[in-house]
């Protein structure tokens, strides 16, 4: 029998599911993780966290299942979102995931709402500004750790994240995108005149995959540990 897991990451909550054919469930687990609040206004995950809990409930479903790993043809991620994640090209984390709720960017919202304009972005998104998004996130990266960014890679989603450490590939799904406003809706691509508007270039961003479309394999590191 043929066998796939979905993971979901919340907020609170790595869910992991074991599904056998039919979409009939075989075992699920699941973990909490805390959220960091440093200062009024910030609020941050360490995405290892996420990554462990992952682990252990996959080993969890695996051991109630007696399921062989090797019968386990797909590996599906969903998670909260939006995030900033920055990645050094080695695949090192460089900083914890600012995540949907961190509101820490309002200089960096006044500033492109002075300059770029609320109307722009909106136009060229689909999305109101708002610190809820990557972007004032990413310019307040680039205002406030400067040293860290030149180090930076790939900026990732949080399914981004679990999907590296399963893969090795840095990637985004057609999901997320717009989720991040850096992403021109209407010519479905990167926007080049967000990106210069904030200093940043569009080579930070991964790939991106369609939400079914497969994007590699287990690697063998990740399955030994599963």
């Amino acid at each position: 029998m043929k066998y796939s897991i979905g993971i979901d990451i919340g907020t609170t909550t790595v869910k992991c599911i074991l599904f056998g054919e039919g979409a009939k469930v075989v075992a699920e687990a699941g973990r909490e993780y805390g959220t960091l609040l440093p200062k009024p206004s910030w609020a941050q995950q360490n995405p290892e966290d996420w990554w462990n809990c992952a682990v252990e409930s996959i080993q969890a479903i695996l051991a109630k299942s007696r399921v062989n790993p090797e019968d386990i043809k797909v590996i599906s991620v969903s998670s909260q979102a939006p995030a900033v994640i920055p990645m050094s090209k080695d695949g090192g984390l460089l900083h914890d995931a600012l995540i949907w709720m961190d509101r820490r960017s309002i200089e960096e919202y006044e500033m492109i709402k002075g300059t770029i304009g609320a109307k722009k972005v909106f136009e060229i998104t689909g999305n109101r500004l708002d610190t809820y998004f990557a972007l004032t996130e990413l310019m307040w990266f680039i205002r406030n750790k400067p040293e860290l960014m030149e180090k930076c890679y790939k900026l990732l989603q949080v399914n981004g994240y679990i999907n590296y450490k399963l893969t090795g590939e840095f990637t985004i799904d057609d999901s997320h995108v717009s989720l991040t406003q850096l992403y021109d809706v209407h010519k479905e691509c990167w926007s080049e005149e967000l990106f210069e508007a904030i200093g940043a270039d569009t080579d930070l961003m991964p790939e991106i995959y369609e939400c079914m479309e497969p994007i590699g394999y287990v690697t063998k590191e990740t399955g030994d540990v599963g």
